[in-house]
This record gives structure tokens, C-alpha cells and sequence, in this order.
């Protein structure tokens, strides 16, 4: 397992472990707080690479992979409103998604702290 696999799956298990969506809150500003928070987030990683301070990196970089895997989350939960049940082919090329955008953030971030 390589360090981008490592990581990823460390990322999700803990997003598996602390997202829990409070069922108070409609789905639309969940996701509206969700993209508010990944926009916030990727301001402050660009902060934190121009001074290259790795471990702040590092932990902005655990949350912006919470984040999106509270996206999917948030994905399977519009399915289940809207059809009432999860199809299994869009969740797979979502998580497949996932994979590739955590990939490149975390090129781009240490294409970014190497110049």
C-alpha cells in the first residue's frame, strides 16, 4: 500500500466514524456548509504551503478528504430522497471520484511544496 492509499483510507475511516448528519438539517444546506467549509479549507492549505508548514498541511489535508467524503455521503443521501434507494453504479463512480480527487490534491500540494 502506498502513502496516498495509506492516507486515503485512514481519511476514511475516520470520516466514517465522525460524520454522523444531523437529520434536523435538510440536505441542501448541509451540502451548502460542506462546500462553504472545502472552500475555506483550500484557502488556508494554500496559506500553509506558501510557508511550507507541513504540519498544518497535513491536517488541513485530513480535512479536505473528510469533507469530501462527507460530499458522498451527501450524494447517497440525495439518491435516497429523490429515488429512495442507492444505485450502487453512481456511488462506485463517486467513490471513484473521491480516489482521483484526493490523488490530486495531494500531487498538486507536493508539486507546490517542492518549488
Amino acid at each position: 500500500m502506498n502513502d496516498f492509499e495509506r492516507q486515503w483510507a485512514v481519511a476514511l475511516k475516520k470520516s466514517q466514524q465522525q460524520t454522523k448528519h444531523n437529520k434536523n438539517v435538510p440536505i441542501d444546506v448541509w451540502k451548502k456548509q460542506v462546500t462553504e467549509e472545502m472552500d475555506y479549507f483550500k484557502a488556508e492549505i494554500k496559506k500553509y504551503i506558501r510557508v511550507k508548514n507541513e504540519s498544518k498541511i497535513k491536517e488541513i489535508l485530513k480535512k479536505l478528504f473528510k469533507l469530501r467524503a462527507e460530499q458522498i455521503e451527501i450524494f447517497n443521501q440525495e439518491m435516497l430522497e429523490k429515488f429512495g434507494f442507492t444505485d450502487e453504479n453512481k456511488l462506485e463512480k463517486e467513490i471513484k471520484k473521491y480516489y482521483l480527487d484526493c490523488k490530486k490534491i495531494l500531487q498538486a500540494t507536493k508539486s507546490l511544496l517542492n518549488r
